[in-house]
């Protein structure tokens, strides 16, 4: 799993055609957190107490095109071959011009199971570091203008010009925030 359009980007449909607008296609940003409270605002039912996302129907039905401002994304990888610990986390966020990627690493590069070292070396590439300093406490950056790079292949942080840190910077105080608030949700 990882957190690039190929895996992120994906269409998302309702069919139920006495309940909802015919051949309605909405742009913009909406995350699978959204789709069980759409579900049950359609079927009538009172709301999920405990969900993390908001129905769609709404903007469905035409209160507001607008999507999300931004959406957020975390895998944690642990040891495939044993449960052992997290390997790595990898943590996104995405707004309709731009997506953060951040790899957080714990463990030894000759430690990462299956073929995440090659993909982690090739990560650090992109990052322009050198594979060889991946390890323990190693966090790798990526920034993608998604207009002009919808196949997340340039990182803008490899050699960044004017704005590019400070979009990164932004859109990271943001990715915090949601993983502490993910974190308290988790406590409670």
């Amino acid at each position: 799993v990882n957190l690039y359009n190929e895996i992120l980007h994906v269409p998302l449909m309702f069919h139920a055609p006495s309940l909802l607008p015919q051949n309605l296609a909405l742009q913009g940003l909406a995350e699978s957190a959204q789709v069980a409270p759409t579900i049950v605002d359609i079927a009538g039912l009172p709301p999920i107490r405990s969900a993390q996302g908001a129905s769609l129907l709404p903007r469905i039905r035409g209160a507001s095109r607008d999507g999300l401002d931004h959406v957020c994304s975390h895998t944690r990888h642990e040891h495939q071959r044993n449960g052992g610990p997290v390997q790595f986390d990898h943590y996104a966020i995405q707004t309709q011009l731009h997506k953060l990627i951040r790899l957080e690493i714990h463990a030894e590069a000759d430690e990462l199971c299956s073929d995440w070292k090659s993909r982690m070396q090739a990560i650090a590439v992109r990052c322009h570091l050198s594979p060889e300093s991946l390890g323990p406490g190693t966090v790798l950056r990526e920034l993608y203008d998604l207009r002009r790079d919808p196949g997340e292949g340039d990182n803008l942080l490899r050699q960044p010009v004017d704005g590019v840190e400070e979009t990164a910077n932004e859109l990271e105080a943001k990715l915090d925030a949601w993983v502490s608030a993910s974190k308290a949700q988790r406590r409670a």
